[in-house]
């Protein structure tokens, strides 16, 4: 099936018979010649100025060869290639497509023989260019997963240093606490793991989270604020941070372990960096 608009073909050839050869077979099937360069620097600047759709580019040329010009091309302005050669061998195929050759077309063509490479050079282009697009997709969230994976790792060391922290003041000072005082640490040692059974299921979540579909809900803002809040509750005694919670939340979608662990993070670091006392 033919494009709508038929391919704007840059011709990137040194000898002149077969250029015009060329030429007159692209006018003739109803194809815009952008330019014709007879060196592979001329090809490079011109594909950079005209921007044409389609390379047909010789593989033998003066200056440099085509090649090396397909491959500055594919780096610095990505356009469909079609080598042409008098000849075709399994090193030259090689060569070239390693260079981002998309086709090849064997001297001297034909209207049909054309219209098959171009074809192929521009899908394949067009697959590529969708390939590093999805690439650098994956890239960014890896990224972003390696961070949220950090920082849980930083949570859950936080929790268990203090799960382990009231668990060892139990075990030291069991002849002398007082009944309140003995609640009050196995009570912040079970909220301490049960927070943290919530962060590895939010973690083993994320970790399937191409597979699933995440239930984002509205959001009880105060109580997950509040939670965080609970969880930092030795660290703002500790820094005698005041902090001042709004009576009303806007409301917002979403999915509350992650948001949880947002507020805990921007709490946490507001309180470690602010003045002594924080006031937040």
């Amino acid at each position: 099936m033919m494009p709508s608009r038929l391919p704007r073909v840059l011709i990137a050839e040194d000898d002149y018979l077969v250029s015009e050869m060329v030429k007159g077979l692209l006018s003739e099937m109803g194809y815009a010649v952008a330019g014709v360069a007879s060196t592979g620097q001329e090809a490079l600047s011109m594909t950079q100025q005209l921007q044409p759709d389609v390379v047909l580019m010789d593989i033998r040329m003066p200056d440099m060869d085509g090649i090396e010009a397909t491959r500055l091309i594919t780096q610095r302005y990505p356009t469909p290639v079609v080598m042409l050669t008098a000849y075709e061998t399994p090193e030259l195929v090689q060569a070239s497509s390693e260079a981002g050759a998309g086709a090849f077309l064997v001297k001297p063509p034909n209207a049909a023989e054309i219209q098959r490479t171009v074809t192929i050079a521009m899908a394949r282009c067009a697959d590529l260019r969708k390939l590093r697009v999805l690439n650098a997709e994956l890239q960014a969230r890896n990224e972003e997963l390696d961070a949220f994976a950090h920082t849980v790792a930083h949570d859950l060391k936080d929790l268990l240093a203090r799960i382990v922290g009231f668990a060892e003041a139990v075990v030291d000072n069991l002849g002398t606490l007082a009944p309140h005082e003995l609640e009050t640490h196995l009570r912040t040692i079970s909220q301490g793991g049960r927070k943290m059974g919530e962060i590895i299921d939010a973690l083993l979540l994320l970790a399937g989270v191409h597979k699933i579909e995440v239930a984002v809900a509205p959001l009880n803002m105060a109580g997950i604020v509040a939670s965080a809040l609970q969880r930092l509750d030795s660290l703002v005694s500790e820094r005698q941070a005041t902090i001042v919670v709004p009576d009303l939340w806007p409301t917002a979608m979403g999915y509350e372990p992650w948001v949880e662990e947002v507020w805990y993070n921007y709490i946490s670091n507001a309180v470690k960096y602010s003045g002594d006392p924080a006031q937040i």
